[in-house]
């Protein structure tokens, strides 16, 4: 027993040094920060609680709200002698917001000029909590599928975990990926 208390009190000192005291941590209020509004619309403590995906300026006075706005990102492409895409794929939601128990639909598109192969019947489609990077499953079967160029497949997502129960409220990302190519997309989910 006295190891243990030993224990946890240079375990409790170690954070103190790296961390500072917890009640500098949690206890600040919103108008001492100020707060951030993620390119999705929910308003959060940190830009470090938006998607990774977000570009979120320094926040300049105390008490006020910055906007963080989506990266642009530029992708190199690869080209035929054409100058066309040869693998290019793109995925998106019908909308940035949706509310609870709300049916997310993500759409997967082949850009580009040749087909593209996935390993599964939902074309590599992945669902995370941009904070917490939960992965949230969907079943497919495991089948080589294959996305024509110009073709495109629809999922919808019941915003249920492995569980069947309701995720959390907060932003998610939306991904697939095929070899070197990868797209994802961002979506909030509120009360």
């Amino acid at each position: 027993m006295k190891y243990k208390v030993l224990s946890f009190l240079l375990f409790s000192s170690l954070l103190t040094i790296c961390f500072g005291s917890t009640s500098q941590i949690y206890g600040q209020d919103d108008q001492d920060q100020g707060l951030v509004r993620c390119s999705a619309g929910n308003l959060v403590r940190s830009s470090t609680e938006c998607p990774s995906t977000d570009v979120c300026p320094p926040s300049e006075k105390l008490g006020t709200v910055v906007q963080c706005s989506p990266a642009q990102v530029p992708k190199p492409l690869q080209t035929n002698g054409d100058n066309q895409q040869i693998g290019a794929i793109n995925i998106s939601t019908s909308k940035p917001t949706y509310k609870f128990g709300e049916i997310v639909n993500i759409t997967i598109k082949n850009v580009g000029t040749e087909p593209i192969t996935f390993p599964n019947s939902i074309l590599g489609l992945k669902i995370e909590n941009a904070i917490t990077h939960a992965k949230y499953p969907l079943f497919s079967a495991q089948v080589i599928t294959t996305l024509d160029s110009g073709g495109s497949k629809s999922f919808k997502w019941n915003q249920k975990d492995s569980f069947g129960k309701q995720v959390g409220e907060g932003n998610y990302t939306a991904s697939t990926s095929s070899g070197s190519l990868i797209a994802n997309t961002t979506f909030s989910i509120v009360k």
